[in-house]
């Protein structure tokens, strides 16, 4: 495949082809003479961008079954990202051009909340995001946070842990206000009989990445109903994009779901619809199966 350039600036971004090299980014200054980008740096992108008609699909969406769709409420890790961990440049783009056409991308992660926050004001989407698997919103300011739980009993339940199984390792990682994350060095359904003996009220989640001590009554899908009602959008116009356990709340509480191709079982059996890519490739194969064949009406007007 031929190489491809995509140059981009702060209010546009445009993909052509260059032939025959490797795919790179192009930084572009706005205001190149004689109708041609200048660019001003050059970073190699990981991964090959392949050609998508979903770019065409952004701007015209297809007559589909009739759902009215305002927001996407996305997963991070596993979802957005590739096998390195770094963001998909395809995925980012994708989320972006739909924040563009009147979209909110609401960012649903077992990430911190400010962690979140910022990874939203860079891709440009709507700045409410969802962190600590639902335990934490943040709402378009790094001060409007609010906690819809605490880490008191999670906390409680990692001391007796480290009492009754060894080998448990703290992640590192961001503070949390809600839950307690750790390391996967011991197997997870151990931790949750251990807990169930002696009478805590918290439950054990594994992201695949990490796994999450949290209070009860408290999910993906409990965070993206508060983060929806902050944006005036039902759970029914809402579409859920994930890849583990952690999303099929969220799943259960948006109007359709999506599970990315390398999913767990348990969201894959949850969701509505599995792609065939994985990770980042398979967001934008999402999206584009939903343009095309569920929304009936144009992009919500802003």
């Amino acid at each position: 495949m031929g190489g491809r350039l995509l140059h981009a600036d702060l209010g546009h971004s445009r993909l052509d082809d260059s032939g025959g090299g490797r795919d790179r980014l192009h930084l572009v200054h706005p205001k190149a003479q004689g109708g041609r980008p200048r660019p001003r740096g050059r970073i190699q992108v990981v991964h090959p961008l392949p050609s998508n008609p979903l770019l065409g699909r952004l701007l015209m969406p297809g007559l589909g079954l009739g759902m009215k769709v305002r927001a996407f409420a996305v997963d991070v890790d596993g979802t957005i990202t590739t096998e390195d961990g770094t963001v998909d440049l395809e995925a980012a783009s994708v989320l972006r051009n739909l924040e563009k056409m009147g979209y909110r991308v609401v960012l649903v992660s077992g990430r911190s909340g400010w962690e979140l926050y910022a990874l939203s004001m860079y891709l440009g989407l709507c700045g409410v995001v969802v962190g600590e698997n639902g335990g934490v919103t943040v709402f378009k300011s790094p001060l409007n946070i609010r906690l819809w739980s605490d880490n008191t009993e999670p906390l409680l339940a990692y001391e007796h842990l480290t009492r009754q199984v060894s080998g448990l390792t703290l992640r590192d990682a961001f503070p949390r206000f809600t839950e307690v994350v750790l390391e996967r060095t011991v197997d997870v359904n151990l931790l949750r009989s251990k807990l169930r003996e002696g009478g805590f009220r918290v439950k054990v989640l594994d992201s695949g990445y990490a796994l999450h001590i949290s209070s009860e009554g408290v999910d993906k899908g409990t965070g993206v109903l508060k983060a929806l009602s902050m944006l005036s959008v039902q759970p029914s116009e809402a579409v859920a994009i994930g890849d583990s356990e952690t999303d099929v709340p969220m799943f259960l509480a948006c109007g359709f779901s999506i599970a990315v191709g390398n999913a767990d079982v348990p969201a894959r059996s949850a969701a509505r619809h599995v792609t065939a890519a994985h990770m980042g490739a398979g967001v934008v194969e999402g999206v584009g199966y939903v343009l095309e064949n569920l929304i009936s009406e144009p992009p919500p007007s802003r």
